[in-house]
């Protein structure tokens, strides 16, 4: 089952969880969609990673071909082609790749070249495959990939993506791909907040979900108040235990102590419990 994990925003332990998910599972792979701060290597060091580059495709415009009807520059919706000074100029860092304005050209003068966006870098540890995506600085197009990743970890039945906090195009592309999502929140006000707007998103995609609870207290808890009334399944409660800051603040996976593996082995159990066989 392929399982993305989410979190409405940074901190509330969504690589934490993603990573031991992934430890307690045979032939799986953790896939780290936060492409603008990976960080799920630290608990996953890779033996012999190899390094992929990642290129996509983009514009260039053949000045002694092009008319000037603009036509390219009206059609694109990111900005990334201008007219200036009687000429068609490309922003390399807005341009989304689509390839629309090549097609879309009456004089056939927009060719496209390569234009590297980021890398990615793949391993093991231990029994699990690891692939770690980075995206180079001040560009746009992490969707592409995430793409990447998700297509080289499809020949594993157990996939965990480890999505970017928050809810922009880098955190839907992992939606999409997923079977259902874990959203992982800590019992505040605030992360109640952050995690319904989560859940607007991904009702939007109809995907199955369900809650974890982080950093839980046994004081008044405003989540579970939240998914009760909302009738939405929590998956598991992780205790805010000193022991637990430690594993996770030295990048020691909490799964390999029986105590910690019992909560996320209920944790996948639960989410397996949300989805379909026929949607697995």
């Amino acid at each position: 089952m392929k399982i993305a994990v989410l979190s409405g925003k940074g901190g509330t332990g969504k690589t934490f969880v993603s990573v031991n998910l992934a430890y307690i599972q045979d032939h799986a792979a953790y896939v780290d969609c936060d492409v603008e701060v990976p960080n799920g290597h630290l608990f996953l060091p890779m033996d012999r990673a190899s390094f992929e580059p990642v290129d996509v495709m983009i514009p260039s415009v053949q000045t002694d071909r092009c008319n000037g009807c603009r036509a390219c520059v009206d059609f694109c919706a990111f900005h990334a082609l201008g007219y200036a000074g009687g000429q068609v100029i490309v922003f390399d860092n807005l341009c989304h790749n689509c390839g629309g304005c090549r097609l879309l050209c009456p004089q056939k003068a927009i060719i496209e070249h390569p234009y590297n966006i980021g890398s990615i870098r793949t391993g093991n540890f231990e029994h699990v495959h690891v692939v770690s995506g980075s995206l180079n600085p001040g560009q746009m197009q992490g969707s592409a990939i995430i793409r990447r990743m998700i297509a080289q970890t499809r020949p594993f039945p157990n996939q965990i993506l480890d999505c970017s906090p928050g809810n922009s195009c880098h955190v839907v592309q992992g939606i999409l791909e997923a079977d259902m999502c874990i959203l992982v929140t800590e019992p505040t006000v605030f992360g109640a907040n952050d995690m319904r707007i989560c859940i607007e998103l991904l009702k939007l995609y109809n995907k199955p979900f369900g809650i974890v609870i982080n950093k839980s207290l046994d004081t008044r808890n405003y989540i579970k108040t939240f998914c009760r009334e909302q009738h939405i399944k929590v998956l598991a409660e992780i205790p805010l235990q000193p022991e637990l800051a430690v594993l996770n603040a030295n990048g020691q996976l909490a799964a390999k102590q029986p105590e910690y593996r019992r909560i996320f082995q209920k944790m996948l159990k639960n989410a397996h419990s949300l989805v379909a066989p026929q949607n697995l």
